[in-house]
């Protein structure tokens, strides 16, 4: 995967957060969701740049990161998340609402690969229910 398909899906992600105006009290409005940590990390960096300009607030999910910094972060409103499917998992089981409004999959398939199909049935279980109809988008 390199930055340019990255960048595919993250520019239309951003400017849809932007023509609605969104903002970190609104919660998350994107979810990016890896099948690997260095996935994850690699697409945050991608998100980083591309955000240097813009106020919208974006963060990164994953397992063997410090929960609690994350906890405070989704409370304090995370506009853009880039997340591995279990640590996602895990703050939602806890009550964790997110507010998406469309729902990024990098390489879905690869998700399901690994082993993380029960995760996104759980993921999927657990959104809002008006938000379970929104579409996905497969990234390969």
């Amino acid at each position: 995967t390199g930055s340019g398909k990255t960048l595919a899906f993250l520019i239309p992600a951003v400017e849809l957060i932007y023509k609605l105006k969104f903002m970190p009290r609104n919660g998350t409005g994107v979810i990016i969701l890896s099948p690997t940590r260095e996935l994850a990390m690699q697409t945050y960096g991608v998100l980083k740049e591309l955000m240097n300009h813009h106020v919208h607030t974006y963060g990164l999910i994953m397992g063997g990161s410090n929960r609690s910094a994350e906890a405070q972060k989704l409370g304090n409103g995370i506009n853009i998340i880039v997340a591995t499917p279990g640590r996602l998992l895990d703050h939602m089981q806890v009550g964790k609402v997110l507010q998406d409004l469309c729902h990024l999959i990098d390489e879905a398939d690869r998700i399901l690969e690994v082993g993380f199909e029960e995760e996104m049935k759980q993921i999927i279980k657990l959104l809002p229910s008006k938000k379970k109809n929104q579409s996905f988008l497969k990234i390969t």
